[in-house]
């Protein structure tokens, strides 16, 4: 029987892999017809239209302390230790420049994180590029995280 068993398990687990995949194949076929729809001539009427409101509503680079200001004050809501940030320009080619923004901070996981959802969900132009935590102890409730983002800004 050990032998047979073994046959049999073999057959078995070599079809699992093709039965699970099959219905994501279909609904990779799917997206790919989605996104061949959404190439054609009124799709890209259409994404080129919101493309440029979406730009239209980017702050600009002279708006960049007044986000800063946003970001401290979510700090402050959500009871996160921020005394100090540093940010340098990223891209300054084409018409949308990046700063990179790195925040060191301290506070329970809890406030940390609900710092960074404010701060994502304030702000549409903002992008979460790392997080780090770092426990002095075990037993501190109290960690010290550095929090980097992406601030996407239009050009003057």
């Amino acid at each position: 029987c050990t032998g047979v068993c073994g046959v049999g398990l073999v057959a078995v687990r070599g079809t699992l892999p093709r039965a699970r995949s099959a219905p994501l194949e279909g609904q990779t076929y799917q997206v790919r017809q989605g996104v061949e729809g959404a190439q054609s001539e009124s799709g890209a009427q259409e994404s080129a239209a919101k493309g440029g409101e979406f730009y239209k509503q980017m702050p600009g680079e002279k708006d960049v302390t007044g986000v800063m200001a946003s970001i401290y004050a979510a700090a402050d809501a959500s009871g996160v230790q921020m005394k100090e940030a540093s940010f340098h320009l990223e891209n300054n080619d084409g018409p949308i420049i990046s700063y990179v923004m790195d925040f060191p901070m301290a506070g329970d996981y809890a406030s940390i994180r609900a710092l960074v959802s404010r701060v994502l969900a304030n702000n549409r132009y903002i992008a979460l590029d790392q997080i780090d935590f770092k426990r002095d102890n075990i037993s501190d409730a109290t960690l010290r995280a550095n929090v980097r983002f992406t601030l996407f800004l239009r050009k003057r």
